[in-house]
């Protein structure tokens, strides 16, 4: 039988490594084809590229798990450096929620751009830089918004941080799918 918790652990890795060599390969062929080919979307597609690297680093960096107990769910940091509960590994759970809501700003901006260039607009010739200042800016929006909605779920009281941390050491799982000592972890909890 194949382990899962492995599984999960090691999908993100390879992955992340994937695109760190895939990205520069593609962004070299981006570049050494001509300008006139891809024009100004080049750089759009190096946006997207570059997103996509500071995604994977967080994957692996920041790897999360989700455990459920009754009516809630915990998101908590499994593995790595940041595992044991202070406030700023919690800011970077925050962080790493907020990074999935952004990849929506990333391909938002996307999509406009080729909206703009379907109807050739001025955004996507001679102000490009506004339209990459915007999509940066939107970008920016998504990650603080989502930030800012998930890093006050995630300071909950003292009841309910005993409750959760009970409840996850004493629930009927394997100790090795999270982690392999009892430790203090943040949590990131949302009830019903």
């Amino acid at each position: 039988m194949v382990d899962l918790a492995l599984v999960y652990k090691h999908i993100p890795k390879v992955f992340g490594t994937l695109a760190f060599i895939v990205n520069p390969i593609f962004v070299y062929l981006i570049f050494t084809e001509k300008s006139t080919r891809f024009g100004n979307y080049r750089y759009v597609l190096l946006y997207f590229a570059m997103f996509n690297l500071v995604y994977s680093i967080a994957n692996v960096v920041i790897p999360i798990d989700i455990h459920s107990y009754r009516y809630c769910f915990y998101l908590f940091i499994s593995d790595g450096l940041f595992v044991e509960s202070t406030d700023w590994h919690l800011f970077l759970l925050s962080l790493r929620c907020a990074l999935v809501a952004s990849s929506y700003g990333v391909l938002l901006s996307h999509f406009i751009y080729r909206y703009l260039a379907i109807h050739d607009s001025t955004f996507t010739k001679e102000k490009f830089h506004i339209y990459m200042l915007m999509s940066f800016g939107i970008f920016l929006a998504y990650t603080s918004l989502w930030h800012a909605v998930s890093h006050p779920v995630s300071n909950m009281n003292d009841a309910i941080s005993t409750f959760s941390h009970v409840t996850f050491w004493e629930a009927p799982i394997k100790r090795s799918e999270y982690t392999s000592e009892k430790i203090l972890v943040n949590f990131m909890g949302l009830t019903q």
